[in-house]
């Protein structure tokens, strides 16, 4: 991770920036396993059968998802990122006005048996008024496509219209397949900066495009 984050009191390689605060929470979310049961104070459990929700979120957080640490025996996995702390550091992203699209594209890997990928999106939405619905000012949305089918990988909190957290999971990708993600911001009412992650068997993260649609 010190390739990607900047700890005061670490020396780092060149590499390094600070993370925004969205980025930190989007690489906990990524990194989310499911859960089986829930522990009530009583010691009695009950069965979690629905992943994400709003009993666990996106479960238990377990960096080796997709980081190696180490393990020469599990495949190697990409991690990639987007979310500097402020304008002037490597990997900040933000969207400035409605209509405005960010699209990256990242190919798998040509192994026999890719792992899963991984795409989340998160980003820290300026304050509401108290009362206010929606809650939600900016409204981001992303979108990834198989560049060959154009096929959509949908999100996996499908059933939350609107929300500042988007996790994408292809599960069983085709070796060499290019998939793209288009970040969109669908309405501000200013800048609006966002965090992306994407893991697996695949090469580095690319841009595309950064424009107005």
């Amino acid at each position: 991770i010190l390739k990607f984050l900047s700890i005061p009191g670490v020396r780092n390689n060149s590499d390094s920036f600070n993370p925004s605060g969205a980025l930190l929470k989007a690489i906990l979310i990524h990194s989310g396993k499911p859960m089986k049961n829930r522990v009530f104070s009583d010691g009695s459990t009950s069965q979690l059968s629905k992943y994400p929700s709003n009993q666990q979120g996106y479960g238990r957080v377990d960096i080796s998802t997709f980081l190696n640490c180490g393990n020469t025996e599990e495949p190697q996995t990409t991690f990639s990122v987007r979310g500097g702390a402020w304008a002037s550091e490597k990997f900040y992203v933000s969207l400035k006005e409605t209509g405005e699209e960010h699209t990256y594209s990242f190919v798998v890997s040509n192994s026999e048996v890719p792992m899963p990928i991984r795409v989340t999106l998160v980003y820290t939405d300026i304050p509401a008024q108290p009362g206010q619905s929606p809650v939600l000012i900016n409204m981001i949305s992303m979108i990834v496509k198989n560049n060959e089918s154009q096929e959509a990988f949908t999100r996996l909190n499908s059933d939350w219209v609107q929300d500042n957290v988007i996790v994408v999971d292809i599960l069983n990708p085709l070796p060499g397949t290019q998939f793209v993600v288009t970040i969109r911001a669908d309405s501000l009412v200013g800048e609006q900066t966002y965090a992306l992650v994407v893991s697996g068997e695949t090469d580095s993260l690319k841009e595309l495009s950064i424009g107005t649609s």
